[in-house]
């Protein structure tokens, strides 16, 4: 199977960094076995080219393809080239990060030897442990904390908000760090996270509503009077025609009153086409108002009742949290054993605080690197493939990637489609 004029565009010119975006079906993993074999052909060796994809099937797939191409090619060269593809680096994220582990199991903070728990016996494992500490005897030091929290929620939420914590483990527990270490501070960033939603909803709705603004302005200063529900909104909502988030919310008050809509004025009483112009104001005005009204209008207050009471349950939550993981680990150490998100969590890590490992032993080895179904990436797993790619506007021919943002199949793992365009 041959490749197309685009195919050959991306899989054959190495000069720089490629992302092939393509639908189910249209050779998007054919143009990656070609573009490994176009490496090798140009002098890459095995050894310098990572190739990662997202199922085991899928890597045994590309090393067969691969296979099958080198055991038709002649030669010295290329019989050296088989023999070291023995060792092609060809594998699953997780099986990657494992071979990563191993290698520096004591930078790592992990046991030589770990096994790898499959993700039925993951899940076995945080279900028991969830359920000793919800229907069972939690540790003294979580009880109260335990008992907040199933007030708050009941056992079967608490379970999801613990599962779902803990596919986030990294953030969570950094989220949970910080709130223990100060309520105010996580009350400023909450307040600095909705105001940034606030600005970009006030920048939206006038950037839609401005001109309806500005004829709102002009009717308001020719009909002063109070004859009809057209000149009694304009009276209503004069002293809110100016861009604030303060203005909006109190004209989204004025919109409330049943008196106005897109049909009040009566055409008497107004010149030329002016009635239409404050209708057509109004409706433009509305609209705004439903899209970004709920975010103009959000704020948080230290004092509020349901601010303390959503504090109090977090660090209720955090607790438990806490003493769920406490128990899930001490169980992975008794058993050396690490499941698939300690295999990426803790190689992002290690090349987080290493440097110095990743420039010497991956950064350097790996000239490129392959990523197949790149959409099914998590922000963790594209930190790890950063870190070994370096400084990518000096080394702008090493990534390559395909995939689909339609086909993601780990949206439940947190991967994020988002990802995928942005690396593109």
């Amino acid at each position: 199977m041959g490749l197309t004029e685009r195919q050959r565009q991306a899989a054959l010119d190495h000069t720089k960094s490629k992302c092939v975006t393509a639908g189910a079906g249209t050779g998007k993993t054919h143009v990656l076995v070609q573009k490994y074999i176009s490496l090798l052909e140009n002098g890459v060796g095995v050894g310098n080219i990572l190739a990662l994809t997202f199922t085991e099937k899928a890597a045994g797939e590309m090393k067969v393809r691969v296979r099958q191409v080198l055991a038709e090619k002649e030669g010295e060269r290329w019989d050296a080239v088989r023999d070291e593809f023995l060792w092609a680096k060809i594998s699953t994220f997780h099986s990657f990060c494992a071979s990563v582990l191993r290698e520096f199991p004591l930078e790592a903070g992990v046991g030589p030897g770990f096994a790898v728990l499959d993700e039925q016996e993951a899940a076995r494992l945080r279900e028991e442990t969830i359920k000793g500490l919800i229907h069972g005897n939690p540790p003294a030091a979580c009880r109260d904390a335990v008992i907040g929290a199933l007030r708050e929620v009941g056992a079967y939420e608490l379970k999801n908000y613990i599962e779902r914590l803990y596919s986030r483990r990294e953030a969570s527990e950094a989220f949970f760090a910080a709130l223990a270490e100060s309520e105010e501070g996580v009350l400023d960033a909450w307040q600095g996270v909705v105001e940034h939603h606030r600005a970009k909803a006030l920048e939206a709705f006038i950037g839609r509503a401005g001109p309806s603004i500005e004829t709102l302005r002009d009717l308001a200063a020719r009909y002063p009077g109070d004859r009809d529900p057209g000149e009694t909104y304009l009276r209503a909502a004069g002293p809110h025609l100016s861009e604030t988030s303060n203005a909006v919310s109190a004209l989204a008050q004025v919109h409330k009153d049943r008196r106005f809509s897109a049909r009040m004025g009566r055409k008497a009483n107004w010149a030329g086409d002016d009635l239409e112009r404050l209708r057509a104001a109004y409706r433009v005005i509305n609209d705004c108002i439903k899209d970004h009204a709920g975010t103009l209008s959000l704020a948080i207050d230290p004092a509020d009742p349901f601010t303390r009471a959503t504090l109090a349950f977090l660090c209720d939550l955090g607790a438990v949290f806490g003493a769920f993981i406490s128990a899930v680990e001490a169980e992975k150490r008794r058993k050396n054993a690490l499941d698939f998100d300690d295999l990426v969590n803790r190689t992002h890590r290690l090349f987080r605080d290493h440097d110095d490992i990743v420039a010497a032993h991956f950064r350097d080895r790996f000239r490129f690197v392959l990523i197949d179904e790149f959409q099914d990436t998590d922000p963790v797993q594209i930190a790890i493939i950063c870190a070994i790619l370096g400084d990518l506007t000096r080394e702008s021919a090493k990534l390559f990637i395909v995939g689909d943002p339609k086909q993601s199949i780990y949206l439940f793992r947190e991967a994020d489609v988002t990802q995928f365009r942005h690396t593109r």
